[in-house]
């Protein structure tokens, strides 16, 4: 009987070690500030093949700690409350009970919002920061600091800084004369911390002027006449932005007639026209809101005329061919306005449009009609215009026209 040759002992696979790793998960070399989520990354951590982790546990060193079964996450995010240097450590146990540890040093710093950044800000500042001299704007002071801080404003112009601010405020300003400015800001924390941050203005004059766009003239007439071409009668204004006002918003026109506000995205036309549709003595207003800084306003004031009026008499009875057919004119302006041109139409084949004069209309206007218009009536028109586009218009039929003797 032969001997059994005994099995050779193989040896077995030294398992791989057990690693723990935690850092910042972006680091470019900036402190992180007071309230910022920090992202620790756990992503390095390596389990031996066949392993795994059981548990595990942060101490982020100010008293707080996170722990959890498994895996611990990919990223973990943590601020803190406060500026100083803190010992991270992160323990891990896996299911052969073994366990490793990992350091991280953090460091974080006292954090200020700069000028400039979101929180500070002001009304009345124009974008890119520019303001109206004599103007009177507001900026918007704040800052974020571990424990008792204070802040100092230098608007630059020399005029005294505004100093021992203990909390986030609101400072109005003006600058008397125009030019570039540096506004400075100084803030110091609770714990020494100092900061700076400086923001250029510039004062300039800057306005928004409306007038009427013809020189002295601010009557206009009442648009409740109507034609095929729509209404009459606009009031027309010029509108000037003065130069180094820009980024307008949006503007608002208001007639000051009860009519509704007018509006617009933008700057408003340098011309703008408005109907007015009844009379009176009125205030209209332009506001103009800028994207970033002060609002803008102009008005002008309007006097708004009726338009003309006009009677017309004819005689008692149709014309005669051959005879003066006469119409008797009563014609009154509005105030404020002047007679433009007045013309008539006799409704005839040889002259349709009729025939317009400069000037006065006349009290009375005549035409004479020959044989051949005999057994028809016509129809006459008459229309007296002002020198602001008003007018009115008078139609009658002459009845039948008679033959002469």
């Amino acid at each position: 009987m032969l001997a059994s040759t005994p099995a050779l002992a193989v040896p077995a696979a030294k398992p791989g070690k057990l690693k723990a790793a935690i850092t910042r998960r972006v680091d470019r070399g900036v402190l992180p500030g007071i309230g910022d989520a920090i992202v620790l990354s756990t992503r390095k951590t390596t389990v031996p093949a066949g392993d795994r982790i059981t548990s595990w546990s942060i101490d982020f060193g100010d008293h707080t700690r996170k722990s959890g079964k498994g895996t611990p996450p990919k990223d973990v995010n943590h601020p803190y409350a406060r500026p100083g240097t803190y010992r991270v450590v992160l323990r891990i146990t896996d299911a052969r009970h073994a366990t490793a540890k990992a350091v991280y040093v953090e460091k974080t710093d006292a954090y200020f919002l700069p000028i400039g950044s979101a929180g500070w800000g002001g009304t009345g500042i124009v974008y890119p920061w520019q303001v109206d001299v004599g103007a009177t704007f507001s900026i918007n002071v704040t800052w974020s600091a571990w424990g008792r801080a204070t802040a100092a404003i230098d608007f630059g112009d020399g005029t005294p800084p505004t100093t021992g601010l203990n909390a986030p405020t609101a400072l109005l300003h003006r600058y008397a004369a125009a030019g570039p400015y540096t506004i400075t800001e100084t803030v110091v924390d609770g714990v020494g911390g100092t900061t700076s941050s400086t923001r250029s203005i510039v004062a300039e004059a800057l306005g928004l002027t409306v007038k009427p766009a013809a020189t002295g003239q601010t009557t206009v007439l009442a648009s409740d006449q109507s034609d095929a071409d729509g209404p009459v009668s606009p009031a027309v204004f010029a509108v000037t932005l003065a130069p180094g006002t820009h980024a307008a918003n949006y503007y608002t026109f208001d007639p000051g007639n009860g009519d509704p506000i007018v509006s617009g995205s933008g700057a408003p036309p340098p011309v703008g026209a408005y109907y007015y549709d009844h009379a009176g003595h009125f205030t209209a207003t332009m506001t103009v809101h800028l994207t970033e800084g002060p609002t803008l306003q102009a008005t002008v004031p309007v006097d708004v005329a009726d338009p003309p009026t006009l009677a017309v008499t004819q005689p008692g009875s149709p014309p005669t061919a051959g005879s003066p057919y006469e119409l008797t004119l009563t014609a009154t302006l509005a105030p404020g306005t002047a007679w433009a041109d007045y013309g008539v139409t006799w409704d005839e084949a040889s002259d349709p449009d009729g025939q317009f004069t400069d000037g006065v209309p006349p009290p009375s206007l005549s035409h004479t009609y020959d044989m051949a218009d005999v057994g028809s009536a016509k129809t006459v028109d008459v229309e007296v215009d002002d020198d602001h586009g008003g007018y009115a218009v008078w139609t009658g039929s002459t009845g039948a026209i008679l033959a002469g003797p």
